[in-house]
C-alpha cells in the first residue's frame, strides 16, 4: 500500500503544482485516501463473509 500511496502522493503533487517534498497536502491526502480505502474493503469484507467486527 506504501507504494499506491507514494504513486498518489505524485500524481497529486503533479496535478497541485506542489512539491510533495516540502508540501505535506499531497501526501495528507493520499494518506486520507487510502486510509478511506483500507477502511472500506475491511468493513465490506468483515460484512460479505459474516464475520463480526474484530475487538478493540
Amino acid at each position: 500500500m506504501a507504494m499506491v500511496e507514494r504513486a498518489i502522493t505524485e500524481g497529486l503533487a503533479e496535478r497541485l503544482g506542489a512539491d510533495p517534498e516540502r508540501d505535506p497536502y499531497p501526501g495528507l491526502l493520499a494518506a486520507t485516501a487510502v486510509g478511506v480505502f483500507r477502511a472500506s474493503m475491511t468493513f465490506w469484507a468483515l460484512r460479505r463473509h459474516g464475520a463480526a467486527r474484530p475487538a478493540r
